[in-house]
């Protein structure tokens, strides 16, 4: 099985992350046809912070995967391989 990490050299540590302090309030509405989370707002000032710390400019991929994923960094790996080619 493969770990989550969080860039080059924390293989099998922990994923990268923040804290949502500084967002706001990251309560939403739900609605709509399909009753999704209307969160456009939440998302927009997540990556604001994202931005604001710059921590994702000390590795070479930022992934965004919601709670509830299954995230291989190996499998994404093999498909941008040569993205920057």
């Amino acid at each position: 099985s493969e770990e989550p990490h969080g860039g080059p050299g924390l293989r099998g540590g922990r994923p990268r992350s923040f804290a949502t302090q500084g967002i706001g309030d990251m309560k939403c509405a739900v609605g709509g046809k399909w009753h999704l989370a209307l969160n456009s707002e939440i998302f927009v000032r997540a990556w604001k912070r994202v931005f604001a710390l710059g921590e994702y400019e000390s590795f070479g991929w930022t992934v965004k995967a919601d709670p509830d994923a299954v995230f291989f960094p190996s499998r994404l790996r093999e498909r941008v391989q040569d993205a920057n080619a």
